[in-house]
């Protein structure tokens, strides 16, 4: 997740090469660094707005020399390139300061939205008509009235997952299709593995607080369900708060290992991650991991930067940390595969022995932007194009499978629901 908080937190892992105003490469922000530490700024549209001041320089990135008057701040999944300018933008000496006013806010999620998202066109939507319906509506109300349900109903056209608006009581998220609540459902697929008269015969076990599923069927192939992408390390409800990035690695790298290990000996794979929303980039790595031969270019991506891209970043697919498999496989998906589930998909169509089945995916690529409305709402949006090996974007549509099998709908048994592909991905790993 790219956040102004953190960014902030990113850029105290060691000082800015030089004092001076850098400004990224996409992205939207402005740093004017001195020897007291880091003025940030949000710079979207020809707008300015302050953010924090950075006194310490302590951790969670690394910044490294990037050329002349560049340097690149990589995180977790953050990569953002920043260049050094002559001074701060003109609207930056004068930045913008807290407004409830709703026209201001209204133009300001406008110009964000217009500066760094690139998917309308993909999304069926006409921006600038969209500031045309609804900006007379925010006019009239006036000084003092409540903006939310026409931003969010602006927002809501995008069908995007990561674009959202949050005022810290409420929060608005929409996605394409089925929009209902996701534990349920990741609920109900681990009841059905459970059933005798399920493809696992109701041999299932969980690992790292059911973030790991897996099982083998009674012609021995092997079965992994995988329905978050972090949280190894957690409780079995909501993300890690109380957790650490590298422990949480060291939880799915052992839980991957035990998996395997108990699987050994079949002759085929089915990887399900079919309800999986997504979470970190970072499990994407290394699960795919455990499949790869060698390393393989999965994608690329770029931020939006006005009318034209940041500098591409180039994501690989390589043996990693956990044992690999090297049998066939086949990856089931859907249309609530979402995000850093995505990315996992990304890496193992590239890879030879992999076969992809199902629905298409979510299409919620990007990671998410996160800005400050001068109110104080957090607005969240896709800002970053991911382009597969194949030359390909799938923002908004989602990655198509290899095997396509008929939609399912919510109402349909859970042994259409869920058994059907399992069976089907069983029935091509069969000799």
């Amino acid at each position: 997740m790219i956040a102004a908080l953190g960014l902030a937190a990113a850029l105290t892992a060691q000082p800015v090469p030089e004092p001076g105003v850098w400004r990224s490469q996409g992205y939207g922000y402005v740093l004017d660094v001195s020897s007291r530490g880091a003025q940030l700024y949000d710079f979207d549209g020809g707008r300015c707005v302050r953010g924090d001041f950075i006194e310490d320089l302590s951790d969670m990135g690394a910044i490294t020399p990037a050329g002349p008057g560049r340097f690149l701040l990589t995180g977790d999944e953050m990569h953002i390139g920043f260049e050094r300018i002559a001074g701060l933008p003109k609207p930056c000496d004068w930045p913008s300061g807290p407004s409830a006013d709703p026209l201001v806010n209204f133009d300001t999620l406008w110009a964000m939205l217009d500066e760094h998202y690139p998917f309308f066109t993909a999304r069926g939507v006409d921006w600038t008509a969209v500031r045309r319906e609804y900006r007379p509506k925010v006019q009239a109300l006036g000084s003092k009235g409540d903006p939310w349900p026409i931003f969010t109903e602006m927002l809501g056209k995008l069908h995007d997952p990561h674009t959202r608006l949050v005022d810290g009581q409420r929060r608005f998220q929409a996605r394409r299709g089925d929009a209902s609540p996701i534990a349920p459902i990741q609920a109900a697929l681990l009841a059905y593995l459970a059933k005798s008269d399920s493809p696992l015969a109701g041999k299932v076990e969980t690992l790292a607080h059911e973030r790991l599923v897996f099982g083998r069927t009674p012609d021995d192939v092997g079965y992994i369900a995988v329905p978050t992408m972090g949280g190894f390390d957690a409780g079995p409800v909501g993300w890690p708060a109380n957790t650490s990035a590298a422990a949480d690695q060291r939880a799915a790298t052992q839980a991957l290992t035990t998996a395997f290990s108990r699987l050994a000996g079949v002759r085929g794979l089915i990887l399900d991650l079919r309800v999986n929303p997504g979470g970190s980039e970072a499990f994407a790595d290394l699960i795919a991991g455990c499949f790869a031969d060698r390393r393989r270019l999965a994608y690329s991506k770029a931020a939006k930067d006005g009318a034209g891209q940041g500098p591409a970043y180039e994501a690989y697919v390589e043996p990693g940390a956990c044992p690999r498999f090297e049998g066939p496989v086949v990856v089931l998906v859907g249309e609530r595969t979402t995000s850093a589930a995505e990315a996992l998909v990304m890496r193992l169509r590239v890879l030879p022995n992999v076969t992809t089945l199902g629905q298409p995916t979510q299409g919620a690529h990007s990671e998410v932007l996160d800005k400050t409305l001068p109110n104080g709402w957090r607005l969240g949006l896709s800002n970053e194009v991911y382009r597969l090996a194949d030359g390909k974007v799938y923002e908004g549509v989602g990655i198509p499978p290899a095997v396509v099998t008929p939609a399912t709908a919510p109402t349909d048994p859970d042994e259409i629901r869920f058994g059907r592909d399992i069976r089907a991905a069983q029935q091509r790993l069969r000799p």
